[in-house]
């Protein structure tokens, strides 16, 4: 389904985000723009609702975040869409599967020209080295981003399902992996954005759950 969406006004710059970004390399040449830094979710079901959303914010973000509903709903034309409208699509559906299937998820994502998606760290070092390589191999602008620890799970609900350490903890080590096996970012809770940047450095992007990159 087409979503007839407005063209944005050209602007020359790099990464944007309402979740926050991170400085990282893409961003940094244009990181004194708030737009950078925006990311708006279009958490809703139809193309017309997240036409809506698009023409009411305007040029004042540059970055849109498809999740699963909107995804489900509507599928890879509306990414197209938005892309060809020129603006940058957030692809979030956090792909968890062996290696070859999220590569080849990549691969197709990489297609429809999306900026950044989104990979469960848990999913293991050779499906995040796997996504990587099919990043780079097909849009190597593309920023594959490690999500650490889903803000729904408290300390009681990942002993739970196998993690021992604490939120905290659990982040740092997941975003270790993600990053270790060549993701550009992190998705966590902004909570855990300070201590990531105290142990990890600043040459990654962080994507909050607050929509925005710091």
């Amino acid at each position: 389904m087409s979503a007839n969406l407005p063209r944005r006004t050209p602007f020359d710059s790099g990464v944007g985000d309402s979740h926050k970004v991170g400085d990282s390399p893409a961003v940094d040449s244009h990181k004194n723009d708030a737009r950078e830094k925006l990311i708006v979710a279009l958490d809703v079901s139809t193309a017309a609702a997240a036409q809506k959303i698009v023409a009411a914010v305007g040029d004042s973000a540059l970055t849109y975040k498809v999740g699963m509903q909107l995804y489900t709903a509507e599928g890879p034309q509306l990414v197209r869409d938005l892309v060809a409208s020129g603006r940058r699509v957030f692809l979030d559906l956090k792909f968890h599967d062996i290696p070859n299937t999220v590569a080849a998820a990549v691969r197709e994502a990489a297609k429809l020209g999306v900026t950044m998606l989104t990979v469960h760290a848990a999913g293991g070092g050779k499906m995040l080295h796997a996504a990587v390589n099919a990043a780079r191999a097909n849009n190597p602008a593309m920023l594959v981003l490690g999500v650490t620890v889903l803000t729904s799970l408290d300390e009681d609900e990942l002993e739970k399902v196998g993690f021992r350490g604490n939120v905290r903890e659990e982040v740092l080590r997941l975003a270790a992996l993600a990053l270790g096996n060549g993701c550009k970012g992190i998705v966590t809770s902004a909570r855990e954005a300070a201590a990531l940047r105290a142990e990890l450095g600043h040459n990654f992007a962080i994507v909050t759950d607050r929509k925005s990159v710091v």
